[in-house]
């Protein structure tokens, strides 16, 4: 199961973080695309409770279903995360575990770009309360490297979630 670590940083915008991704010699690994997420869990919350999440994603063109382990301790977000790309709709996927009891409860959409930065992936993504950096890795040594690569000092980075980070937004904006 791989292991999941990431942090997130606010931006203004996207150009010096391009400009460091280009001196740094990384590349796009997926053009900037639409995103569509859908959070799923039992009427009871059962998976929240545990910590787990289920997801079912559309990026581009392309279906994933996602499940998340809780999230470890230390000064990152760290979990064992499995992705599968499915042969189904967005749509399709979800009715699939509708069927199992689990039915959607948060959704988000924003777009995003995935770069190759250091053995990292650097994601640009772009929501309505804000656009962020996330940066994601197998270790905290890859993630910290390619922060301080990009000029963001790793102990100013996010560890929540986009879903908390809205919350956060709308209370801070009523």
């Amino acid at each position: 199961m791989p292991l999941e670590v990431e942090l997130k940083f606010i931006v203004t915008d996207f150009s010096e973080t391009r400009e460091a991704l280009e001196e740094a010699g990384a590349w796009v690994v997926h053009e900037l695309a639409y995103e569509k997420n859908v959070v799923l869990d039992t009427i009871d919350g059962e998976l929240r409770k545990e910590g787990k999440l289920l997801r079912v994603r559309k990026y581009g063109d392309a279906v994933f279903i996602t499940i998340k382990e809780p999230v470890q301790s230390g000064p990152m977000k760290k979990r064992i995360e499995n992705e599968l790309k499915i042969k189904k709709t967005f749509s399709e996927a979800q009715a699939i575990f509708g069927k199992t009891g689990c039915f959607p409860v948060y959704t988000y959409e924003k777009t995003r770009e995935i770069w190759c930065c250091s053995g990292s992936h650097v994601c640009l993504d772009t929501l309505y309360f804000g656009m962020f950096v996330e940066i994601e890795a197998q270790s905290e040594e890859k993630v910290a490297a390619t922060a301080v690569l990009l000029g963001f000092d790793p102990a100013d980075g996010l560890r929540e979630s986009y879903r908390t980070l809205e919350k956060r937004y709308k209370y801070s904006n009523s």
